[in-house]
């Protein structure tokens, strides 16, 4: 077998324009560069960014946006943040993102023409992406008058096709219905009190009308597809009703209270059932469910039952005064699933009850948006929130008295009525800005179409407006 002895130290490639030492020196050159190399793409990895103000390298952060519209400009301390396009729709990509952003706190803010600011003051930490997620800008419009005279209460259908409004004309009140894609008003009702309460029905259009404090003698049920075969409950039943609340089916059923009896008439036969004798302190049908507050006089205590009618559960237990007051003065403001919101009558104080336990809140009016089952506590000061079964949020305290609380979007952003002007509140942001200045007496929003709509004196002119936003 053939022996053979290879001499790399003087080992030549045929045809090579470079000779062995200017080969060496080339891997040397590219061992250097890789050494130097590697350190610094490890630490980019890592996040680090070199800070050319501080002289040496430092991790950084990152902030995410999503907006819309989408053809914003978008600024961090007043430097604009560049925009990527789709190639495909030619159109701006619906995330914008600052990455390499040295730690530390920044104001950024988003700008459209036609369109009210969003700002906001954000910190960026180490290794982390400050998430700004559905800023939805709101749009500068003008309001348009829907019609003239002193209108006093407002109330929109739950499908956003009619506006019920009281106009107020010296001892009486004209009920309107607005037919807002016909752009119609008609008046359907004369009611004899200077004060009114309206009532939709959640899934027809039927509409309630009564004076505003109970014990009603007076409460009118109207049918919008035909008004003229309106009902005078209080009329029909010859007893003044001391409650009243739509129930949430598909067929509509009005549950109502006398000082004796709790009953239901379904409108559209006006076929009245008595229901159970009324010995509860209070009432509430929410979900197709029945909650009442029953005394238990031998133990001084409260009963809180859900599904009264139907599979009776003990809720709760209470002593007699959880809001420090008696009895008969503590009422039922809210109730779904497994919360409970209990109203003081006499004080602006509320106490809610969920399974994170219970909490003694300021407020004296309520809601629950439609978006995340998601609960709204107000009163003139304050403003709470609460996702179902945990702990309340103070979400905004002010001296200007809070009159109305309105959801806006899907993504949560609020309308705040007070006394002299209206703004809006991103609340997870706690972003706010005034987006109209003039008294309002009452408010409501279509949150589909994103009109706000008011009633009070705009710009010396008495009447009922809409806003687009």
């Amino acid at each position: 077998m053939p022996y053979f002895k290879l001499k790399l130290d003087i080992m030549e490639y045929p045809d090579s324009k470079l000779s062995h030492g200017t080969r060496i020196s080339i891997l040397i050159t590219y061992i250097i560069i890789f050494l130097l190399l590697c350190p610094i793409l490890i630490l980019y990895a890592s996040g680090y960014r070199y800070d050319w103000q501080q002289g040496f390298p430092r991790r950084t952060g990152a902030i995410s946006i999503t907006v819309e519209p989408t053809d914003v400009k978008i600024y961090a301390n007043n430097i604009e943040i560049p925009r990527e396009v789709d190639v495909q729709t030619l159109s701006y990509k619906d995330e914008v993102r600052l990455t390499s952003a040295p730690p530390g706190k920044y104001t950024i803010k988003i700008t459209k023409p036609g369109y009210y600011d969003w700002i906001k003051d954000v910190e960026v930490k180490e290794m982390q992406t400050v998430y700004i997620k559905e800023a939805i800008l709101m749009k500068k419009n003008d309001p348009k008058k829907l019609d003239d005279g002193n209108i006093t209460a407002s109330s929109l259908s739950p499908n956003n096709k009619f506006l019920a409004y009281a106009k107020a004309t010296e001892d009486k009140t004209q009920i309107w219905l607005r037919d807002i894609d016909a752009g119609t008003n008609a008046r359907i009702l004369i009611f004899n009190d200077s004060a009114v309460t309206m009532a939709w029905n959640g899934k027809n259009d039927w509409l309630t009308v009564s004076n505003a404090k109970a014990p009603y003698d007076s409460l009118v049920i109207i049918p919008i597809d035909n008004i003229e075969k309106k009902i005078d409950l209080v009329k029909l039943i010859k007893y003044p009703i001391d409650k009243y609340q739509w129930k949430t089916t598909i067929e509509a059923e009005l549950f109502f209270s006398t000082k004796l009896k709790l009953l239901s008439i379904f409108p559209a036969t006006r076929k009245i059932l008595t229901l159970s004798k009324n010995t509860f302190l209070d009432w509430s049908m929410e979900e197709g469910q029945l909650w009442t507050l029953t005394a238990n006089t031998s133990t001084s205590k409260i009963i809180i039952n859900k599904d009264t009618l139907g599979f009776k559960k003990e809720f709760n237990t209470l002593d007699n005064n959880p809001l420090g007051n008696e009895w008969n003065k503590t009422k039922i403001l809210l109730a779904t699933r497994d919360s409970i919101l209990l109203q003081d009558r006499a004080k602006m104080e509320t106490l809610l009850i969920n399974k994170a336990g219970r909490f003694n809140l300021g407020g004296d009016r309520a809601l629950i948006s439609e978006y995340g089952n998601w609960w709204l506590i107000w009163s003139p000061w304050e403003l709470w929130s609460a996702v179902e079964n945990e702990e309340p949020v103070l979400i905004n305290r002010s001296g200007e008295q809070l009159r109305k609380v309105l959801p806006m979007d899907k993504y949560n952003a609020l309308a705040l009525v007070w006394a002299n002007n209206a703004t809006i509140l991103y609340p997870y942001y706690l972003v706010t800005h005034t987006f109209i200045e003039t008294p309002i007496l009452d408010a409501g929003t279509d949150n589909i179409n994103r009109i706000f709509y008011f009633s009070g004196n705009y710009k010396g002119q008495q009447g009922l407006w809409s806003l687009e936003y």
